[in-house]
């Protein structure tokens, strides 16, 4: 469910990154126009069999794909997929990976969240900086622009948990990949 209290937070940071000329333009992004067998602009039909009603936010309605695609990104558990379609199509991609122990006292970020941004650095051919969040949460943000789509990911640093027969740090990874905001109107 976390995925659609932070929803607006991608976007408005996607407008603010733009806005200052921070990060090169990934052109790689808009040529791959989607995350595995999804992809931005699909029709809701090509899914529907595989879909259960989330909820509806503005002109966005949000479902939980239950089929068997995608169970990992770059060798990391996938936790769950949500698909947001506007107007039938396919716009936004929402997925979260599964909490794992952070072992190391030196660092917050979990080696999952590293291993994906590494893997997203070299697909799209540009180096986003990690940005992390000043409100004490422990969420670190990488983003790459398109000249249409946007992809942010973050880590949520969840705090000591016990995790099997140890207490350590936890966390976990999110993935969302859309329209811009002056894309999507025109969509």
């Amino acid at each position: 469910m976390r995925c659609f209290k932070f929803l607006l937070f991608p976007l408005i940071l996607s407008g603010n990154i733009l806005a200052q000329g921070n990060l090169p333009i990934a052109l790689k992004l808009d040529e791959k126009n989607g995350f595995k067998d999804f992809q931005i602009g699909d029709g809701y039909s090509k899914w529907q069999k595989e879909l259960k009603f989330l909820n509806k936010k503005n002109d966005l309605s949000f479902y939980t794909y239950t089929g068997n695609c995608c169970p990992t990104i770059f060798s990391v558990d996938v936790e769950f997929i949500n698909l947001g379609f506007k107007d039938g199509k396919l716009a936004v991609i929402y997925l979260e990976t599964k909490t794992v122990r952070v072992p190391s006292k030196t660092k917050w970020e979990s080696d999952d969240y590293e291993v994906i941004k590494r893997n997203f650095d070299l697909l799209f051919e540009v180096v986003s900086p990690n940005f992390p969040t000043d409100d004490n949460s422990g969420r670190t943000i990488s983003q790459w622009i398109g000249k249409k789509l946007f992809l942010t990911l973050t880590y949520h640093y969840q705090g000591i948990k016990k995790l099997g027969d140890s207490v350590d740090g936890s966390g976990n990874c999110s993935v969302m990949l859309g329209l811009l905001p002056d894309t999507i109107k025109d969509f």
